[in-house]
């Protein structure tokens, strides 16, 4: 029979639940945060910069457009892995779903701490 203190000391906080459920919150939070940020700023930008567009606002709109193709592959194939990770039985809907969103939530504040940076010029 095993001991209470050795079952006690395997269950770590990555393994708990509750840490998962609370950090794929926090993520998403994060994520809409970020994601809310980078759209106003860019159409600030856009909507400031209109009559005269230049080099930098051109660039940002192809850069946008690569970044979401490039993200939304990301996620597909993290999604695939999920769906394979329940198909195996080896599925943790909390964990599951932070892999999902990490590549978005990645770039999303990637750009957003950008875009909020003070330009030197």
């Amino acid at each position: 029979m095993r001991n209470i203190s050795d079952i006690a000391a395997n269950i770590s906080a990555a393994k708990n639940p509750v840490v998962d459920a609370w950090s794929l919150g926090m993520m998403a939070v994060e994520l809409g945060t970020a994601a809310t940020t980078t759209i106003l700023l860019r159409n600030w930008n856009w909507a400031v910069k209109w009559p005269n567009p230049d080099r930098r606002l051109n660039a940002e709109g192809n850069r946008m457009i690569v970044e979401k193709i490039a993200a939304v592959m990301e996620v597909t194939a993290a999604w695939q892995r999920t769906a394979f990770g329940a198909w195996s039985g080896a599925f943790n809907p909390w964990r599951s779903g932070r892999k999902v969103l990490a590549p978005l939530h990645r770039k999303a504040t990637a750009n957003a701490r950008r875009l909020t940076r003070r330009r030197q010029r």
